[in-house]
């Protein structure tokens, strides 16, 4: 017992001395290939498992995708980057289009990506582009049902006022669908 955790300690420092090295990546290939063992293979106690960006208790892909801050920039740009194919897909003909902006009228301060209105026959579509991290159906249903939590006191406000509120669905089949009933093509 006692040399195992003798062993175990002189492989942590190992690892450590390995960490600082400026070639570390080239050290760990390398200590990998000569005990034939996976990359992600160290001993449990060397294991520092928080994010290594923010912080957070456990460093894992979702985390790192969907909530670790330091990469929210890429997250805004995977995002606009949707945001602006639908927008040009957008007709000229369409009445007026107006993207992250309030809806005038209204109390809300909501900002929907997309809003396209046409005044003449009283019609709203508004477009709030979610980028999920899971590709399950539970998920997609889950992320649909938090946009009609989170727009549903606005679409009733416009429903008071008349508007007819067409909202985009929760796959992409249906999305289609949906903006294409609406004059959309993609």
């Amino acid at each position: 017992m006692l040399e195992r955790t003798l062993n175990d300690d002189i492989r942590c420092q190992y690892v450590e001395n390995l960490k600082r090295m400026p070639d570390q990546d080239k050290a760990f290939e390398g200590l990998a290939q000569l005990h034939s063992i996976e990359w992600s293979c160290q001993p449990q106690e060397c294991r520092d498992k928080r994010c290594r960006k923010c912080g957070y208790a456990n460093e894992t892909l979702p985390h790192v995708l969907c909530s670790c801050k330091p990469h929210s920039r890429a997250w805004q740009l995977q995002h606009n980057a949707i945001q602006d194919c639908l927008a040009r897909a957008i007709p000229p003909p369409i009445k007026k289009v107006a993207m992250n902006s309030t809806i005038p009228g209204t109390n809300s301060q909501l900002q929907p990506d997309i809003v396209i209105t046409n005044e003449d026959r009283k019609k709203i579509i508004l477009v709030d582009v979610t980028v999920s991290f899971e590709n399950r159906t539970l998920a997609f249903h889950d992320a649909q049902a938090q946009k009609v939590e989170k727009y549903d006191p606005l679409a009733k406000t416009l429903r008071a006022r008349s508007y007819q509120i067409s909202a985009t669905k929760r796959t992409r089949e249906l999305n289609n669908t949906a903006l294409k009933d609406n004059g959309l093509k993609l």
